[in-house]
């Protein structure tokens, strides 16, 4: 899987393994991501909250922003320029459109 992040246009190499840790993280609502943190191309943030549709993490002073749709992962990350509730909403907005095509 890829994903172009929003601050620095750069290819994330999400592994298998750390998208198989994110959608169970939707599932137990991040038990699992507690103790080891969110992994994303190798790299790994502070795991902060999850329900069933959102998720968070953060690293220094960026983080990333996941939500779920019926049949997608949408991963925003942020660096120092962007506030974590900026992204959260920007990402926001990408999966309720998804979700209002019927993805």
């Amino acid at each position: 899987m890829h994903a172009l992040t929003h601050t620095d246009r750069r290819l994330l190499q999400v592994q298998p393994d750390e998208l198989k840790a994110i959608a169970g993280g939707f599932d137990d609502g991040g038990a699992n991501l507690r103790g080891s943190g969110l992994k994303l191309s190798g790299e790994k943030f502070m795991f902060l909250r999850a329900d069933d549709e959102m998720m968070a993490g953060k690293k220094g002073p960026g983080g990333v922003t996941i939500y779920k749709t019926a049949q997608a992962i949408i991963i925003g990350t942020y660096n120092e320029n962007m506030a974590a509730g900026t992204n959260s909403i920007q990402v926001g907005k990408i999966a309720d459109y998804l979700k209002e095509s019927g993805y």
